[in-house]
């Protein structure tokens, strides 16, 4: 399977490939995807060569959610969530806008909203605008009920 990522303009930033893996959640497509870029290391977390994801993409929010494994140890480092418009699935191909707006859950159910000037920067409908502060919202909900997906 290939996983397209596009900037808020609707162009091409990455494309990688990636393993479906089964999900129970609804207008969800599911895939395994291992970081293969060299490590990078945000405000929040480590990517680092050979972890892991398992990346939720949805069809009717505004939002996807990537489970971040260490490659070492398999351990759950946290959940990196990207604000986004509703995916574009096909059944060889995930399609997503990126919308700038990060969330960052650790393990302990902390909460961090990254790339807010980035996200104010670009050009959105007001009821886009409306949708991706409401995913951040629901964002936060899951994380305090436990259910993000893993």
């Amino acid at each position: 399977m290939l996983v397209v990522k596009l900037d808020h303009a609707g162009q091409e930033k990455v494309r990688y490939k990636a393993v479906r893996i089964p999900t129970t959640e609804t207008n969800c497509s599911a895939v395994r995807a291992e970081w293969q870029t060299p490590t990078i290391t945000t405000e929040t977390t480590t990517f680092a060569t050979g972890d892991y994801l398992h990346e939720y993409f949805y069809t009717d929010r505004w939002y996807n959610v990537f489970a971040l494994y260490s490659g070492e140890t398999g351990a759950l480092k946290g959940w990196y969530c990207n604000i986004t418009r509703p995916t574009q699935c096909t059944s060889a191909e995930i399609r997503w806008t990126d919308l700038e707006l990060d969330v960052w859950v650790d393990m302990d159910g902390d909460v961090v909203l990254l790339d807010e000037e980035a996200f104010e920067a670009i050009d959105l409908t007001t009821e886009e605008h409306a949708h991706c502060l409401q995913a951040v919202e629901t964002i936060k909900d899951l994380s305090a009920s436990g259910a993000l997906p893993r």
